[in-house]
Protein backbone atom coordinates (compact mmCIF):
# COMPACT_ATOMS: atom_id res chain seq x y z
CA UNK A 1 0.00 0.00 0.00
CA UNK A 2 1.46 3.24 -1.23
CA UNK A 3 1.37 6.05 1.43
CA UNK A 4 -1.56 7.92 -0.15
CA UNK A 5 -3.58 5.00 -0.01
CA UNK A 6 -2.08 4.01 3.41
CA UNK A 7 -3.79 7.53 4.85
CA UNK A 8 -6.70 6.86 3.40
CA UNK A 9 -7.32 3.27 4.81
CA UNK A 10 -6.21 5.07 8.08
CA UNK A 11 -8.88 8.13 7.86
CA UNK A 12 -11.43 5.03 6.54
CA UNK A 13 -11.16 3.41 9.91
CA UNK A 14 -11.29 6.46 11.90
CA UNK A 15 -14.83 7.42 9.92
CA UNK A 16 -16.41 4.37 10.21
CA UNK A 17 -15.55 3.46 13.88
CA UNK A 18 -17.30 6.92 14.61
CA UNK A 19 -20.30 5.29 12.64
CA UNK A 20 -19.81 2.44 15.06
CA UNK A 21 -19.61 4.29 18.25
CA UNK A 22 -22.86 6.45 17.19
CA UNK A 23 -24.20 3.04 16.03
CA UNK A 24 -23.63 1.40 19.54
CA UNK A 25 -24.81 4.98 21.56
CA UNK A 26 -28.46 4.39 19.65
CA UNK A 27 -28.17 0.63 21.57
CA UNK A 28 -26.71 1.96 24.34
CA UNK A 29 -23.36 0.84 24.08
CA UNK A 30 -20.30 2.76 25.16
CA UNK A 31 -16.84 1.48 23.58
CA UNK A 32 -14.43 0.64 25.97
CA UNK A 33 -11.92 -0.47 23.33
CA UNK A 34 -12.13 0.07 19.19
CA UNK A 35 -9.61 -1.90 17.44
CA UNK A 36 -8.36 -3.01 13.95
CA UNK A 37 -7.11 -6.47 13.11
CA UNK A 38 -5.21 -7.23 9.69
CA UNK A 39 -6.29 -10.14 7.99
CA UNK A 40 -4.75 -10.77 4.93
CA UNK A 41 -7.24 -9.36 2.63
CA UNK A 42 -9.34 -8.41 4.93
CA UNK A 43 -9.59 -6.29 8.28
CA UNK A 44 -11.81 -6.79 10.89
CA UNK A 45 -13.19 -3.68 13.64
CA UNK A 46 -12.82 -4.84 17.19
CA UNK A 47 -15.61 -3.08 19.03
CA UNK A 48 -15.53 -3.81 22.87
CA UNK A 49 -17.52 -3.04 25.54
CA UNK A 50 -17.89 -3.96 29.24
CA UNK A 51 -20.12 -6.53 28.13
CA UNK A 52 -19.76 -7.45 24.60
CA UNK A 53 -17.87 -7.68 21.82
CA UNK A 54 -18.56 -6.88 17.90
CA UNK A 55 -16.46 -7.75 15.12
CA UNK A 56 -17.35 -6.46 12.15
CA UNK A 57 -15.49 -7.75 8.94
CA UNK A 58 -14.51 -5.43 6.07
CA UNK A 59 -12.77 -5.28 2.83
CA UNK A 60 -9.24 -3.33 2.89
CA UNK A 61 -10.62 -1.65 -0.20
CA UNK A 62 -14.42 -1.04 1.38
CA UNK A 63 -11.58 0.92 4.39
CA UNK A 64 -9.57 2.39 1.92
CA UNK A 65 -12.51 3.97 -0.15
CA UNK A 66 -14.87 4.75 2.49
CA UNK A 67 -13.33 8.49 3.02
CA UNK A 68 -14.44 9.01 -1.15
CA UNK A 69 -17.83 8.54 0.01
CA UNK A 70 -17.80 4.62 -1.99
CA UNK A 71 -20.38 2.04 -1.04
CA UNK A 72 -20.99 4.15 2.12
CA UNK A 73 -24.56 2.90 1.89
CA UNK A 74 -23.64 -0.83 2.49
CA UNK A 75 -21.23 -0.12 4.59
CA UNK A 76 -23.21 1.38 7.73
CA UNK A 77 -25.52 -0.90 6.95
CA UNK A 78 -23.53 -3.78 7.57
CA UNK A 79 -22.72 -1.58 11.23
CA UNK A 80 -26.29 -1.05 11.82
CA UNK A 81 -27.41 -4.90 11.60
CA UNK A 82 -24.26 -5.96 13.70
CA UNK A 83 -25.30 -3.63 16.97
CA UNK A 84 -29.07 -4.10 16.02
CA UNK A 85 -28.66 -8.14 16.14
CA UNK A 86 -27.41 -7.00 19.96
CA UNK A 87 -30.99 -6.44 20.57
CA UNK A 88 -32.32 -9.38 19.69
Amino acid sequence: MDVETREQFEEGKKQIAEVATRYAGQHGLTPREIRWEERGLDVSMVFETDNHQVDIPFSVDEVAFYPEGVGNDVTKRKIRDKFAGLSI
